[in-house]
């Protein structure tokens, strides 16, 4: 706080990022963490005008965050950038052999389920959703399986997981679309239509919504990568 009360650029990548919010310097700012802390950082610190875990780096001016660890090197390409120049930063990117033009920790993303809540029933529960995915599973098919009335799995799987049954649905049936992409084999119209999408148009904006891309762009991301 000393540091920035004196006119200094304060940055933190990662883990790190949970010292400038805790010292409240967050407060009515969008930042950026590891996008499997991101959740933790906007509950802890609500006062944090947004948190992205789409964006490898947020530049606030006198706050500047990055993803994770070794978005280290995109912060300080663009820092090199800001106050050196984007001659240097270009300079520099060609010697380390990095990429200048900005990437994003969206196309990283993965959803992990969530099954230290200590609800076992709830496990149990979200494995069934795991193990029988299709595109016709709905909550009845859950509360069946558990021997509870839907009323109570809606209740009891919102309180363990944050998530509704169908947001849970949603977001494996994206992941899946995800490693589907990541092969590469089946075109995108195929991949929603097989996780019950009849309309491509609806699961282009689902994936979007959840994953920050369209499924195109994460799909390109994905053959560049392998």
């Amino acid at each position: 706080s000393r540091w920035h009360k004196s006119g200094a650029v304060l940055v933190a990548a990662c883990a790190g990022v949970f010292w400038l919010a805790n010292a409240g310097l967050l407060d009515g700012k969008q930042a950026t963490t590891h996008w499997r802390l991101c959740q933790r950082l906007s509950d802890g610190y609500p006062a944090i005008k947004q948190v992205s875990g789409r964006e490898m780096v947020v530049d606030q001016g006198d706050i500047v965050t990055a993803a994770g660890l070794y978005a280290f090197q995109d912060l300080s390409l663009h820092l090199i950038a800001r106050f050196s120049g984007f001659e240097l930063a270009k300079k520099v990117s060609d010697f380390c052999l990095l990429d200048l033009n900005g990437r994003l920790q969206a196309y990283y993303q993965r959803f992990y389920p969530d099954f230290s809540h200590g609800d076992t029933l709830m496990v149990k529960a979200q494995q069934f959703c795991s193990s029988h995915l299709c595109p016709s599973m709905s909550v009845s098919q859950i509360a069946s399986h558990c021997h509870i009335s839907e009323r109570t799995l809606l209740r009891r799987f919102k309180e363990a997981t944050g998530f509704t049954p169908k947001q849970y649905i949603i977001q494996l049936k994206i992941e899946k679309a995800k490693q589907f992409m990541a092969l590469g084999k089946i075109s995108i119209n195929e991949i929603g239509y097989n996780l019950g999408y009849s309309d491509t148009s609806n699961f282009i904006k689902i994936f979007k919504k959840i994953a920050g891309v369209t499924p195109a762009e994460f799909r390109a991301k994905q053959r560049i990568l392998n």
